[in-house]
This record gives C-alpha cells, sequence and structure tokens, in this order.
C-alpha cells in the first residue's frame, strides 16, 4: 500500500508480483533469504507500475541543479502504523515513491534515480518535498 495510490492498484501489483514469484520460482538459487528475493520482486513490481502510470498521470520531472538542506522541523507524534499509511497515501504519488523506496527500502538517491528514470538530484527533491508535505501534514 506503501507504493500504490489505492487499494485496487497494490492488489494488481501484488497479484502481478506473486505470479512472477510462481512463475519464476524456479530462479531462487537460496542466496539469500526467500523473503527479501519476494519483497525485491513486488517492490520492483510496484516500480514497474510507477513507471507505466508515470505519463498517464503527467508528473513534471525536475531536472535543475538545487542545493538541499534538511530543515524537516523535528516534531515529536505518535502516530499508529494505519495512520501513517493513511497519510503516506494522500502524498502525491511521486513522492511517495521516492519517500518509500529511500525510507523503506533504503535506496540511495542514485538507485532511486535509475529506478524511476529520472536524475539523482530530482529524486533528493522529491525526498525533500515529501518530507516537507509529512511535516505540514502532521501538524
Amino acid at each position: 500500500m506503501y507504493y500504490a495510490a489505492t487499494k485496487h492498484e497494490a492488489e494488481d501489483v501484488m497479484i502481478e508480483g506473486f505470479m512472477q514469484v510462481f512463475t519464476h520460482l524456479d530462479k531462487y538459487l537460496g542466496q539469500g533469504s526467500l523473503e527479501h528475493w519476494i519483497r525485491q520482486i513486488m517492490v520492483n513490481k510496484a516500480i514497474s507500475n510507477f513507471r507505466n502510470n508515470h505519463k498517464r498521470y503527467g508528473y513534471d520531472i525536475i531536472d535543475e541543479q538545487v542545493e538541499i538542506a534538511d530543515e524537516t522541523a523535528n516534531i515529536e507524534t505518535h502516530l499508529t502504523a494505519k495512520e501513517i499509511l493513511k497519510l503516506m497515501q494522500k502524498m502525491p504519488e511521486i513522492q511517495r515513491m521516492v519517500f518509500s523506496l529511500r525510507v523503506l527500502e533504503e535506496y540511495s538517491f542514485k538507485e532511486i534515480g535509475q529506478a524511476l528514470n529520472i536524475t539523482e538530484n530530482t529524486a533528493r527533491v522529491y525526498f525533500m518535498r515529501a518530507k516537507n508535505w509529512i511535516t505540514e501534514e502532521i501538524k
């Protein structure tokens, strides 16, 4: 759900991911955990879904060089996982995707840029915007 705008979209991505898992189970070589292998397939499906819908949603891609300072306010809050999920689903999709890849999957900005076909700097800008968006929503 962190990678999808709707429950329906998340279900589609999950079904496609599990179809790929079961179709290619023979390709799992036992190196690393099965959970990590399946998770990577699911994340890749979410990225693929984002790329396929990218043109339809018409995101403007930022290619300018920008200095980014982490000025996120230190807000003490107590949110449940359900509340965080609801909050993230309201976030603009490209920001949610960048934020999720950075925070949940620990992708570098370079990896995010490569995965989403944007520049590393653009990934940084969207991450900064996502943090600012979350801060404002929590306030």
